[in-house]
């Protein structure tokens, strides 16, 4: 097969997925709210972006995305305290009262207004949007905690919610190196940091996942695999330059080294201007 031809499959595997979630969604006039989560670097910014489109496109229904992060609470940082020591994937940094009442009030159709939260400010900046939805409207709602029924549950009439569980599984990797390979290109990327910032917070992203991801997985209505079946042959060169930032001495030698390894087999590499615009592979190169 042509490498041309394996990205055109790649590809369509992945939006035959979502092109079957909106089938569905859209044949369900009830549904107010669509619920997404997955673990880091799963592709909820792409997905959420690519099942907005064909519910659009199959039945004409506008979307609104919404994101959790967004109903952060106001951090507080104590003395000696940096980015790295908080917790951010703790339920309990949620504003969950703000939440379940926007829940609760998009789905019965009234106007609420979405918070917006400022990262370098670390803390809530005014308000994202206002959004009513109208009858042929649904909010997209993305966020670590999405599945959780602590979410939605005596929120939300159970009829007027879908939910989708994102990972990213090569069955060539048992070590979860595909989305830590993922994460190191996209960190470099877009959050200008080097591969020892991503390994420092690697740890515990991977424990976050196991205690407020994965076990809320088979909740979901619809379950995605995002992985594509090239995408290490385009990761690969950027992988190598980050992984080489870290040295022997270094802690996490060991985590790097499984990443080499995962990454050794690849011998054919594919140009970025190969893939296609709006691929999910988009999230991690640009």
């Amino acid at each position: 097969m042509t490498t041309e031809k394996r990205i055109i499959t790649a590809e369509n595997n992945y939006k035959n997925q979502i092109e079957r979630i909106a089938s569905e969604i859209t044949s369900d006039k009830n549904i107010r709210l669509v619920l997404i989560a997955g673990p880091s670097c799963s592709g909820k910014t792409t997905t959420s972006s690519t099942l907005s489109k064909m519910v659009y496109e199959m039945a004409g229904i506008v979307s609104h995305t919404i994101s959790i992060d967004d109903f952060y609470h106001d951090v507080v940082f104590l003395p000696g305290e940096t980015f790295a020591d908080k917790d951010f994937e703790a339920l309990d940094s949620i504003d969950l009262d703000l939440l379940h009442k926007c829940l609760h009030d998009l789905a019965l159709g009234k106007t609420v207004s979405i918070p917006l939260f400022d990262f370098e400010l670390m803390r809530r900046n005014g308000f994202r949007s206002t959004i009513t939805l109208k009858e042929n409207e649904i909010a997209i709602i993305e966020g670590l905690h999405a599945l959780n029924p602590e979410i939605y549950e005596n929120f939300v009439e159970k009829s007027k919610i879908k939910s989708i569980f994102l990972d990213c599984n090569d069955i060539k990797d048992t070590h979860k190196n595909a989305r830590l390979i993922r994460r190191l290109v996209r960190d470099r990327n877009f959050r200008n940091a080097d591969a020892f910032l991503t390994f420092t917070l690697w740890e515990k992203v991977l424990h976050g996942e196991e205690k407020y991801i994965y076990p809320f997985a088979n909740k979901a209505d619809y379950t995605v695999n995002t992985f594509h079946e090239y995408e290490t042959e385009v990761l690969k060169p950027y992988a190598e330059v980050l992984l080489d930032e870290i040295k022997q001495d270094s802690i996490f030698i060991k985590e790097a080294e499984s990443a080499r390894l995962y990454i050794s087999h690849v011998n054919d590499i594919i140009e970025k201007s190969l893939i296609p615009d709006d691929s999910l592979l988009r999230e991690f190169v640009g």
